[in-house]
């Protein structure tokens, strides 16, 4: 009987040992399906991505022949295709001479708010000390300083004033020597 148990269990755990390695080897049949699987996918996604970088590079290509085909041939021999290009040319040819002409103005009125940051004053610095000099200064008004006269005429609000006691020459309020004579203010 204790034989005849020992036997049993015997054939039983044999019996369970082949479900397993069973279920081992389904497992594994499994596994090599999904590995296949996610190859083919990776290998899919490979070639999509390789196909598209053709595709623009394609594309690439086309425009340069068309491009080449219009300088040699015109646009004319294009039909409506050819019309819509002169068509959307002459469009960006305007649009460039309208950015133009913005960016002119844009120039031209940063140079006119320049100007009317200088208060009635020239271009032209001073060039031993950087000082805005004054319209036609024979000298600083900061640092006494002999300079060039400029030429330029603006139109802009005239900057309070004091005139030099040695010669009368006006000169900004804050004028440490006189632009005409070099005196120094007190």
């Amino acid at each position: 009987m204790a034989k005849d148990f020992f036997e049993g269990l015997s054939e039983l755990g044999k019996g369970i040992g082949k479900k397993i390695s069973e279920g081992v080897e389904k497992v594994a049949e499994k596994a090599e399906e999904i590995i296949a699987k996610d190859e083919f996918d990776a290998k899919i996604k490979s070639v999509e991505k390789e196909l598209n970088v053709l595709l623009r590079e394609e594309a690439v290509v086309y425009e340069k022949i068309g491009r080449l085909a219009v300088e040699q041939n015109g646009t004319e021999v294009f039909g409506e295709v050819g019309e819509e290009l002169a068509a959307l040319k002459e469009k960006q040819r305007e649009l460039n001479i309208q950015l133009e002409a913005t960016l002119l103005a844009k120039e031209e009125a940063k140079v006119l708010e320049d100007a009317n940051e200088l208060d009635g004053y020239g271009f032209e610095v001073c060039l031993a000390c950087g000082a805005k000099l004054k319209e036609n200064a024979k000298f600083c008004s900061a640092c006494g300083q002999r300079v060039q006269p400029l030429d330029f005429d603006f139109d802009v609000e005239k900057p309070q004033t004091k005139n030099c006691p040695v010669c009368g020459d006006e000169d900004p309020i804050d004028a440490v020597f006189c632009s005409e004579c070099g005196h120094k203010y007190e």
